[in-house]
């Protein structure tokens, strides 16, 4: 039986890993991409645990850990652009948002490449490639609106604390920080819980064992 084919619009970090991850689910993937050639363009990316889980779901989590930092003396300026109100659906009959093209976030939280790599493999799951595609899609949807919508909400809160320009009102915000830093450290960080802690639709090569987790009869 032929290969079901699927066509991926850009070849940004969303749509590279969807097309990795449609093609090991069986699909015949095609990469659209306007630019004529794939160039450094002195922009980085913040890949979270959340998304280094997705990776290794198709082999590639180890790769990225690997890789290094370039030279941070080098700083870009660019616009942000972001949703202000969250799409109804990700797909409309044979065609499926990923990434920025569905929720286009603040970058406060460094979450927006994370959410997209989350999105491509979470599509690829519910795209089988002898399934229903309507109701993959439809499942698709189903499953990462209301997470992608909370993550755009709360980026959306932090770039609002990060934008006060009031005196008073950035006093205040730093002394509260200084504060929390300093008597309860894991505050800030409790800003990931429910983020950073995601976990694939099924198990990555890099997940344990269940011979490794199984409990160990005392008595053997």
């Amino acid at each position: 039986m032929d290969k079901p084919r699927a066509v991926v619009i850009g070849s940004g970090i969303g749509g590279l890993t969807a097309a990795v991850a449609l093609h090991d689910r069986g699909w015949r993937v095609t990469v659209l991409e306007r630019a004529a050639s794939l160039e450094p363009v002195g922009a980085g990316i913040a890949l979270a645990p959340n998304s280094q889980r997705a990776l290794d779901v198709i082999g590639m989590g180890d790769e990225i850990r690997a890789l290094a930092a370039a030279d941070p003396g080098q700083v870009l300026r660019n616009d942000v652009h972001q949703l202000i109100d969250p799409l109804t659906s990700f797909h409309r009959g044979r065609t499926v948002l990923v990434g920025d093209s569905a929720h286009a976030m603040a970058p406060s939280l460094g979450q927006g490449g994370n959410q997209a790599i989350e999105d491509a493999i979470v599509l690829a799951h519910h795209l089988t490639p002898d399934g229903d595609l309507g109701a993959g899609a439809a499942a698709y949807t189903a499953d990462r609106l209301p997470r992608t919508t909370a993550v755009v909400r709360k980026s959306a809160r932090t770039a609002r604390l990060m934008r006060l320009t009031s005196a008073p009102a950035v006093a205040t915000r730093d002394a509260l920080t200084s504060l929390a830093s300093r008597f309860v450290p894991t505050l800030i960080l409790r800003t990931f819980d429910g983020i950073a802690d995601w976990q694939p639709p099924r198990p990555t090569y890099a997940a344990p064992r269940e011979a490794d987790t199984a409990p160990v009869d005392a008595e053997q």
